[in-house]
């Protein structure tokens, strides 16, 4: 794939500026786990819905122990407090730019952060659709990193509901399309400096410039 060199137009504070060399530290150290782990190529994954609205899945997912070291680092793209927060890079790069066509790459790896299966609405119950944030947040905070007594009753709702390995590998697969688009993200801006502010475009968003005022 070919890129444009695009100045970022507007300086970021200092406190950007942290959190842009925090994400660019913490995305480095991710990467290496995915490669590590093999993650980059096609993992499938399928489920069938059962007469009473329940779900039985199977898949392709890396051992518990491989996982909790891939989601202890991925936290630090994702949880809200975290600096380096892979959804507020998004919208530093985007806020910095005058150009429409940053912006709307930014739009599309914050759709790309998401899995298509799970966002699609085909896990459904009377309680709604199922979401990616449901999942991490769930799985996170009653399991990984707290045992928060509501988010621990939620969790064994999804597994009555989706089966344990069935939300094993729904929280996967949604982590992994998370990391892809963070490390997209990365390979765009991890040239960016105080002193260099420069961002890659891909040549699908090397349109017309249009600068917004």
């Amino acid at each position: 794939m070919n890129f444009e060199q695009v100045p970022l137009q507007d300086d970021p504070t200092d406190g950007e500026w942290y959190a842009i060399g925090i994400f660019k530290e913490r995305i480095v150290e991710v990467i290496g786990h995915v490669l590590r782990l093999r993650l980059t190529g096609d993992l499938t994954f399928s489920f069938l819905r059962r007469p009473d609205g329940t779900y039985r899945g199977s898949g392709e997912v890396p051992s518990d122990e491989e996982l909790r070291l891939l989601y202890f680092e991925f936290r630090h793209l994702y949880a809200e407090r975290e600096p380096g927060r892979f959804f507020k890079l998004l919208k530093i790069v985007s806020g910095r730019s005058r150009d429409e066509r940053v912006k709307r790459c930014m739009k599309h790896l914050k759709a790309q952060s998401r899995n298509e299966v799970v966002e699609s609405g085909f896990f459904h119950d009377q309680g709604g659709k199922l979401s990616g944030k449901q999942l991490v947040d769930t799985w996170f905070n009653a399991r990984l990193f707290h045992s928060d007594r509501e988010r621990r009753e939620e969790l064994a709702k999804l597994n009555n509901w989706l089966g344990e390995e069935g939300v094993r590998i729904l929280l996967f697969h949604t982590v992994r399309d998370a990391i892809l688009a963070a490390k997209n993200l990365y390979h765009l801006i991890k040239d960016l400096e105080r002193n260099r502010r420069i961002i890659l475009l891909p040549e699908e968003f090397c349109g017309n410039v249009h600068e917004s005022a």
